[in-house]
Formats: structure tokens, sequence, C-alpha cells
């Protein structure tokens, strides 16, 4: 009776039993069993049949053949895999040809490689990229990779971000000119880990190209925006976040509203969730000769997520704590806390029963041994009838409540690695790169919170209005692979210049 074990004993005697074995079998069933279960090939094995069975009038055992020959470790011959590749019909044979040549790993089969990525089975093209994924670092593999970002088959573009793309070493950013719905629209689903952006304001500035913000009703230009949403939506992962700056404009005296009736639109229709909206404080806005209304110098930052299982490093951005001191010989917290002040409230507190006042003494001490010992950075003390809760009064609504009710005090502790930064960003919207002819005021500083805190170190940062590149210098900087889009080729070639010349910098 023929069994693996036997055929495996046939296949290590090295003496061409198992092409006498396919030979004696009357049967496609039984050969195809026979190359199934060969396994992996030894450094000698007579491999001479398989080439034979490459003409059978069988798929399945051509296929089966091809396989085989791909596990000969680069010493399988190409050209009767290519004679084989330009008769055959069965497309599953033809993608396992593809499949043998590029385990070749021989950089002879690079031209044949780059041929196959013409194919029209998108199966085969992205055998071809496998196979031309092993040339590391090779700038002419490269240079037929990358314009297959664009391919119009979604199998073929995912494999290039997920393989190639995620693959690459280099952060370098990749720019493409074009319209940023159309060039969404070719991006895989969920293949981005981060979108941030700041579209052209409505109806403030003429963009080369034209593109949006030229509508005229601020309902189209919202309308536009929406579309471009809801892409940033499909190609984020659900881990993923999507920040958002966007301005306001006035029209006939009349602030439109425009970045909080979009932040609307796109959760009550698109079902974004919104985490924060930031307040961009930019301490001077631009030139205003109204007399009637007070100056406009701040503009919002939306921070929005698909899920609540999103990604967010809260420790990436955290400002450093300040450190504990000792004065006149007590223990003072970072913030100047002593519980000094906790300890004659205490003293003289009538809602506290006695039994009460001694463990909140007693828990007292130890908070202050702690922040001695530097465990905690700082510490606020809630006692009954003494401070302003933090908290609803409904014990059903709130554990603090609770526990005031029944303890009578509770603490409050900072994190050892720092406080959070607040919702209000007080930055200047100063042009410190010398950005030529693109005068839209984002500053690096507005993308390092959002790319710290919600990329992963490994993530892929997208900007789908990058005008000179702002959110992708940031994600070089911080060694993040990024994809920038605009409309402008004059803008994108300005964005290269700037990447350019920071590598430059670093050398």
């Amino acid at each position: 009776m023929m069994t693996k074990e036997y055929i495996t004993e046939l296949k290590h005697r090295g003496n061409g039993d198992i092409a006498n074995l396919i030979n004696a079998q009357k049967d496609v069933g039984s050969i195809v069993f026979v190359l199934e279960s060969l396994g992996q090939l030894p450094a000698d094995f007579h491999a001479d049949f398989l080439y034979g069975l490459l003409e059978h009038n069988h798929a399945q055992v051509r296929l089966n053949a091809v396989k085989n020959i791909a596990k000969l470790n680069g010493k399988s011959d190409t050209k009767p895999l290519l004679v084989l590749y330009k008769n055959e019909n069965d497309t599953s044979v033809k993608r396992e040809i593809v499949s043998a040549i590029g385990r070749q790993r021989k950089c002879a089969n690079k031209p044949l490689l780059y041929e196959f990525l013409n194919d029209t089975d998108p199966k085969i093209v992205c055998q071809a990229i496998r196979g031309l994924l092993v040339f590391d670092n090779d700038k002419e593999v490269e240079e037929h990779l990358k314009p297959l970002v664009n391919h119009e088959n979604e199998m073929v573009r995912t494999v290039i971000y997920k393989e190639y793309f995620a693959k690459e070493k280099s952060t370098y950013p990749a720019f493409y000119i074009g319209d940023s719905l159309t060039i969404l629209k070719q991006i895989p689903t969920a293949s981005i880990d981060f979108c941030m952006t700041s579209p052209p304001y409505w109806g403030q500035r003429c963009y080369e190209n034209g593109g949006i913000g030229l509508e005229n009703k601020p309902e189209l230009f919202i309308a536009n925006l929406l579309e471009i949403t809801k892409e940033i939506k499909r190609v984020l992962k659900n881990t993923g976040s999507f920040w958002l700056n966007i301005g306001d404009t006035y029209k006939n005296k009349a602030l439109q509203g425009i970045p909080w009736r979009i932040a609307i639109k796109m959760m009550d229709e698109q079902d974004w969730i919104l985490r924060n909206d930031v307040v961009w404080n930019k301490h001077k806005g631009a030139m205003d000769s109204s007399s009637d209304k007070l100056r406009n110098i701040h503009e919002m930052i939306f921070h929005f997520v698909k899920s609540k299982d999103y990604y967010y490093n809260d420790d990436a951005i955290r400002q450093n704590p300040q450190t504990t001191t000792v004065r006149n010989g007590a223990i003072v917290s970072s913030s100047g806390v002593s519980g000094v002040r906790y300890k004659r409230q205490i003293e003289l507190s009538t809602a506290l029963s006695k039994e009460e006042k001694y463990n909140a003494m007693r828990d007292l001490e130890q908070v202050l041994q702690k922040i001695q010992n530097s465990e905690i950075p700082d510490f606020r003390m809630i006692i009954r009838n003494q401070q302003r809760a933090t908290h609803s009064d409904s014990e059903r609504v709130s554990g603090r409540a609770k526990e005031l009710k029944e303890k009578g005090y509770y603490f409050l502790f900072y994190n050892q690695n720092g406080a959070l930064p607040t919702d209000v960003w007080e930055i200047l919207p100063e042009d410190t790169q010398n950005r030529e002819k693109h005068f839209a005021v984002y500053p690096e500083d507005l993308c390092k919170i959002p790319i710290l805190a919600t990329c992963p170190p490994d993530g892929i940062v997208l900007d789908p209005f990058c005008g000179t590149g702002t959110t992708n210098k940031v994600a070089y900087d911080l060694h993040r692979k990024s994809i920038g889009i605009d409309i402008s080729e004059e803008y994108i070639n300005i964005a290269k210049k700037r990447v350019a010349q920071m590598q430059l910098n670093l050398l």
C-alpha cells in the first residue's frame, strides 16, 4: 500500500525511485497524491521527472509538478516553466509558475517578473510582486513596484500597501499628485493607521488647479468635504484616528459655523466618534479691519475615531512631572501640597466621626509617605463638607460620591508620568520653514501630539490635503511612514524638497 511514509522513504534514497513510482501509477489521483506527499526535497533529489510532468494533460499534475520544482532552492530551470506559462490555459498553474520563478531569487529573473506585473490576472501580479520583494533596497525594483499603488485592482493595491509599503524600511513619505477623492478611492480598506489634514478653507484662497474650497455655497463645500471624510473612514483601520483642522469663514457678516457643521454631520451621518474638540489658540490672526466684532485668533481641531478600541499612547505626550521637595521639614508635592491644610481640616471637621478622622489622618500620612518616596507626583484630598467635590452627588452615578458618604474622604492621584496636555493648544502659526509660495499657516507643532499619541511607531500616516507636506515632514521626523496627496504639483515639489533638506541636515 502506498503511504506518505513510504513516499518519504523513497524520496531520501536519491536514486530516482520517486520517478519510477510515479511512472507506475495508472491514474491521475495517485500521481497527485505522490506529488503532494513529497514535502521538503533533499539537496540531492533527482528532479528531472518533474519537468517531464509539465507536459502532462491533467492540470492538477502540472500544478503539483510546478510546486515541487519551486522547492529546489534556486536550482530549478526557468526555461521549461516559461514554455509552460506561454501555453498554459489553467490560471492556477500559471500563478504557481510565477511563484516558482520568484522563489528562485535570481536577479536574472527580474525582467520576467516585471513582465508579469502587466498581466491581467491580479493574482499573477501579486505573485510577481512577492517575487520582487526579496530584492531589498533595489532601486530598479522599487521603480516598478511603486506605480502599482494606483493599480486598478484592489487586491494588487492591498498587497503593495501591506507587503511592500509596510515592509519598506525607509520612512521617506510617498507623495501623490491629483484629486484627493480620486486617489483616496484607490487606497485599500483599513490600511491606514492615522490621518491628519487641514483642507482648504471655504472661499478664502484660490489654490492652483482649483479643488475643494471654491464652491459657491458653504453647503456644497461641506458636502464635498464629507465625501472625503467618508473615504478617510474607509481607509482607516478600526484602531485609527483622524484629526481634522478646519477654520471658519464669514459671509455677509455672518460667521458660517463650518467646523461644527462638518463635525456634527460626520457624527450623525457617518458614525464617527468625536473624542476631543481642541481649540488652537494662534495668539494672532490675520489682518482684520472690522470694528464691530472681536478678532478671530483660534481654529478647531477635531479628533475622530472609528471605534472605541482605538490606539492611544498617553505616555508619549504626558508633560514631565515636577519633583517633590521638603520645605520647613514638611513634604511638599510638585504643586505645593504639603498636607498641613488637610490635617487641620480633618482635626476641626464636624462632619467626620472620630473613627473617620483617625482613618483619614492615617491614610493621609501614607499618601505623604508615597510622595516622599516619589511613588506618586501629586494628589488632592476631598473631605466631606470641606472641598468642592469633583463628581456628581448621586451615589448611583458616581463611585466617589459613595466613597465620600461611607468614608468621609477620598484621594485624587496624579499620573506618575505627568499630566496630559489640555484641549487648548497655544501654538504660533509662524512660517518657520520658508515655504516659498504656500501661505497656509499649518505649523509643525500642531501635528506632534496627534502623531505621538494616536499613530503607532510602525503605523502609516495619511494627509489627503498635504500642501507643502507639514504632516509628512513631522511623520518623517517621528519615524513614521506617510502618504501625502495634493492637487498642486508645485506644492508637492516643495514638500519633497523640505523632506530632502531634512535628510541632508541629518547627514
